[in-house]
């Protein structure tokens, strides 16, 4: 078995990682929702949103598998965040580095793992939005890399949302909602409240809309959003049909009752 070796820039990956106080942090419906649609949209056994810490891989959100955390030095997404691309083993039996790792040949018996890097602005890799069976997949190809991606983007636009969720109540009004927004995605970002006022946004985003200043602006002035392009990250055949996520779209969080739904 290989373990995964640390990243270069490892000492302040983590101190990037323990800033957003995610780890340990309670279960959020948007992340578990993303997980759930990843498993159906790949019709696998499990996905993690997993996040890793100096000594073990801890899941942000996690369905088909019991554990909330394994070993960083038996995982598999310790190898992933050193890459920039989605890392792929489509049968572990045959792969050199994990045919005798012990998620291989004891529970929950691994045998094919894609896992996209979530990788913030700073150039760091918290973790992986992944994907396991206990099959191998021979023909997992560059069509299915793709998905993976935009999901990972997803879960990116998702830690964002956690992140000004967190203090709400403070965060909002303050510079630090726009280094929340700016650390976590170079992608134009906007929080809108429920009654559709800018509450938060990161400079792309004024400079998206042509403007200084977003906050306290109703959305609809701002920007027109095709119906196609808002979705409920829990909604499986919406994401199906949704525009892909660039780096340069807009990614505007709708505050509800139930976390946030993104359009983007």
């Amino acid at each position: 078995m290989q373990v995964p070796p640390a990243p270069i820039d490892e000492v302040h990956r983590l101190e990037a990682l323990k800033s957003l106080h995610l780890l340990d942090s309670k279960p959020q419906p948007h992340f578990d929702s993303l997980v759930r649609v990843a498993q159906r949209l790949f019709d696998i056994e499990i996905c993690l949103i997993s996040l890793v810490d100096a000594e073990r891989q801890w899941f942000l959100a996690c369905v088909g598998l019991d554990a909330k955390e394994t070993g960083r030095d038996i995982s598999f997404c310790g190898h992933a965040i050193i890459r920039e691309e989605v890392f792929v083993v489509r049968d572990a039996l045959e792969d050199a580095r994990f045919h005798d790792n012990p998620l291989v040949v004891g529970p929950p018996f691994i045998r094919f793992y894609a896992g996209v890097p979530l990788r913030i602005p700073l150039g760091y890799n918290l973790g992986t939005l992944c994907i396991i069976s206990p099959r191998p997949r021979p023909d997992f190809g560059s069509a299915d890399e793709a998905i993976l991606r935009d999901l990972g983007n997803l879960a990116l636009s998702a830690i964002a949302a956690r992140a000004l969720q967190e203090d709400n109540d403070e965060i909002r009004g303050s510079h630090d909602q726009h280094l929340t927004l700016s650390d976590v995605s170079t992608a134009p970002m906007a929080l809108v409240s429920s009654d559709g006022k800018v509450t938060a946004c990161n400079p792309a985003f004024n400079g998206y809309c042509g403007i200084d200043h977003a906050e306290g602006r109703s959305i609809e002035t701002l920007l027109t959003l095709p119906a196609s392009w808002r979705f409920d990250i829990g909604k499986t055949k919406e994401l199906r049909t949704s525009s892909r996520i660039a780096a340069t779209a807009p990614v505007v969080l709708y505050e509800s009752q139930n976390g946030y739904m993104v359009a983007g």
